[in-house]
């Protein structure tokens, strides 16, 4: 039986095998580097539009990787949660951010069954998740369903 490309056990493959995984595109200081800045900028921008009244809360990332836009929420002191499909790329988001001093929650789960209660989270986004799925509305029902009524929600999807 041949494996689909989006499955997990080839993602954990993946992860395992990519150099750059090992990688945190989050930088305390200036970025040193094209992804640092772009990670930068989009957390420059969820921020404006979360505006001062959300400074801080609970925040959970669907299909994490390495969580590198996680650790500029954990660094701003927001309660973070990550979550993905592959055990290795948690295993790798763990690694980054213990070495980096940040503190998370690590999940490994489905997007299409998050394995949190209804309204559990102020901020809830995916970056590069979106895009491996044909039908989306599953994996948006459920973001929305762990989402609070008052939250927000940031779907990035790259070309």
């Amino acid at each position: 039986m041949s494996k689909k490309s989006g499955d997990a056990e080839n993602f954990d493959i993946n992860w395992q095998n990519t150099k750059e995984a090992r990688y945190l595109h989050w930088c305390k200081g200036k970025p040193q580097n094209q992804i640092q800045f772009a990670f930068r900028q989009h957390w420059h921008t969820f921020s404006k539009l979360l505006g001062a009244d959300k400074a801080t809360g609970s925040v959970l990332e669907v299909g994490c990787g390495r969580g590198s836009l996680s650790a500029y929420f954990a660094d701003a002191g927001w309660d973070c949660t990550l979550l993905d499909l592959s055990s290795e790329a948690i295993k790798l988001a763990e690694t980054a951010f213990m070495k980096t001093g940040l503190k998370a929650s690590f999940d490994v789960g489905d997007c299409l069954n998050l394995p949190y209660p209804d309204d559990s989270f102020d901020v809830v986004f995916s970056i590069g998740l979106l895009e491996h799925f044909e039908d989306i509305r599953q994996v948006l029902a459920e973001q929305y369903r762990v989402l609070k009524p008052s939250g927000t929600f940031f779907g990035y999807v790259v070309p």
